[in-house]
């Protein structure tokens, strides 16, 4: 189990748990998942399956949650103010406060391991998905930029 069994340690966020742990998958195997079971506290089911899940347009029936553990009332409000409608709002957390989160969480400026800009699409490193959410979160930058220099 030990040689099968590995970690994901750049992650910043729930989007990029999600996100980073398929990318960390392709690394290791060469092949996107299958399927993936998330585990996670069950106030956030509803984060991952309906709103992660659907920004990277993983199939809903290749995709499990299990909840695990207890959920406060405070822990279900906060998901609902500081997770879920923000996310609602910016699915790739491209933007403050989601953007800001990360920064926060991310003081050493540390490189993500997944490559995103391939040399081939086939290549076992890339990882699509980071390619793609780069470029929305690109492009979303610069649109603001330009809307703010008119």
């Amino acid at each position: 189990m030990q040689q099968r069994a590995h970690t994901e340690e750049f992650a910043r966020d729930s989007f990029e748990n999600l996100l980073y742990s398929i990318c960390r998958f392709r690394q290791l195997s060469g092949s996107y998942p299958a399927h993936i079971t998330m585990v996670s506290l069950p106030f956030k089911e509803h984060r991952f399956r309906e709103v992660h899940r659907h920004a990277i347009r993983y199939p809903r029936q290749h995709f499990s949650f299990v909840g695990v553990g207890a959920s406060s009332e405070a822990a279900v409000a906060g998901e609902r103010t500081r997770s879920l409608q923000p996310y609602e709002r910016d699915p790739y957390g491209c933007r403050d406060p989601l953007a800001a989160k990360k920064r926060a969480r991310d003081p050493f400026l540390r490189a993500r391991p997944y490559p995103q800009v391939p040399n081939s699409a086939d290549a076992p490193g890339t990882c699509l998905v980071v390619i793609a959410l780069t470029r929305a979160c690109h492009a979303a930058r610069v649109r603001r930029l330009c809307k703010a220099l008119r």
